[in-house]
């Protein structure tokens, strides 16, 4: 049924270890008049785009590492890009600060590969540990059938990501430290 509500269950994510050469489906939400897509550089061509395709544009390609590039255009120009990469080896924790507030402090935690790149297709399950002035309000990620408490100090990452909430005890400082099974551990400190 199509409705303004229904859309794929595709996910931003260029990382699918074990299925090189086989082919996949990309899509494509972009407003102008057209969308062209890059993969590893090479163009798989423009298509309509915007309003008239109904803001989807499906590309059929073969999965290889590295990047795809999505750029839509209207009358010719450039509107805009978006770029997708491969996570490589390498993978580690970061812990990115959302929010910084006077009582709630909102920790993004991230699994990316040394350059930054996130692994969205990392599935990891991590432990948290504050120390100072904060105590753990919540700790989970955006996983519908998740069998981690919220509550608890230990969660496991959906697409690469989780999020610490942090409730601030006192006006000291905060040092926070999250651990993983295979990928190390960050240390964020306020």
């Amino acid at each position: 049924i199509k409705t303004p509500w229904v859309i794929s269950d595709s996910v931003a994510c260029w990382n699918y270890p074990g299925l090189e050469g086989e082919p996949v489906v990309i899509e494509v939400y972009a407003p102008g008049d057209e969308a062209e897509l890059f993969v590893n550089g090479t163009s798989l061509g423009r298509k309509p785009a915007g309003e008239t395709a109904g803001y989807l544009i499906t590309f059929e390609a073969t999965y290889q590492p590295g990047s795809v590039v999505a750029v839509s255009y209207e009358d010719g120009k450039e509107l805009g890009r978006m770029e997708l990469k491969s996570a490589m080896q390498g993978r580690e924790i970061r812990v990115v600060p959302d929010t910084v507030g006077e009582e709630l402090i909102y920790l993004g935690v991230e699994i990316c590969d040394k350059d930054g790149v996130l692994a969205a297709d990392a599935v990891e399950k991590i432990q948290i540990k504050t120390e100072g002035q904060a105590e753990l309000a919540g700790f989970g990620s955006a996983n519908p059938k998740t069998g981690y408490n919220y509550h608890k100090n230990v969660t496991e990452t959906f697409h690469g990501r989780a999020l610490a909430i942090l409730k601030r005890t006192g006006s000291g400082g905060i040092k926070v430290t999250i651990k993983g099974e295979t990928v190390g551990k960050a240390v964020f400190s306020l």
